[in-house]
């Protein structure tokens, strides 16, 4: 066990290593602990979600050698092989503290393009939506409810909106004893 987790640590520490060198235009941005999301999308253009909210990041001045580069090592890091021009030319990949996704040249029309999004270091409950101002106490109470009674829910909203955490701050009301399936495109939900 020790063993796997050795590697772990290495793997997590090499592909932050590859980050840091290889996009080093953003690294500003990573080392920020608010920002959650960094987007790439070719030519200079750069977003970020810092607190929630999206923004354009002006300045970034990264090569489409060095990012592609970067793109093709975290890729195989994560045990994937890249190859420009055919469906293999797409990655999704999961590390320890963050989700890496991209796309090589020419699938992505303006050059790479990439999303580095980091995990939150903890996982939120109702509790501290409350809290938070984010609901009223009555409606967390209610939602709590609605979990134990196994009522069916649909939670929605945009991309970075959240949705991800409250559906495990949800989880996290599931009584012990129920048996839950969870269907994902990308594991996230704890």
């Amino acid at each position: 066990m020790a063993h796997a987790l050795d590697s772990t640590v290495r793997l997590t520490g090499d592909a932050l290593e590859l980050i840091t060198v290889r996009l080093r235009p953003l690294l500003a941005i990573f080392e920020d602990p608010g920002v959650t999301s960094v987007n790439y999308n070719g030519q200079g253009r750069t977003y970020c979600v810092r607190s929630g909210v999206r923004s354009v990041v002006a300045g970034v001045d990264l090569s489409e050698t060095a990012a592609s580069s970067a793109l093709r090592e975290l890729a195989t890091l994560a045990g994937f092989d890249l190859a420009p021009g055919t469906p293999n030319g797409i990655v999704d990949a999961e590390f320890p503290g963050f989700r890496f996704c991209g796309v090589l040249a020419p699938i992505a029309t303006f050059g790479t393009t990439f999303s580095i999004r980091r995990y939150l270091p903890r996982s939120l409950a109702l509790v501290d939506y409350v809290k938070a101002g984010t609901l009223s106490a009555e409606l967390a109470a209610q939602l709590r409810e609605l979990v134990i009674q196994g009522v069916h829910m649909l939670i929605a909203g945009s991309t970075d909106s959240g949705k991800t955490t409250f559906l495990n701050a949800l989880s996290r009301e599931i009584p012990l004893r129920t048996r839950v399936v969870s269907i994902e495109d990308t594991r996230e939900l704890m």
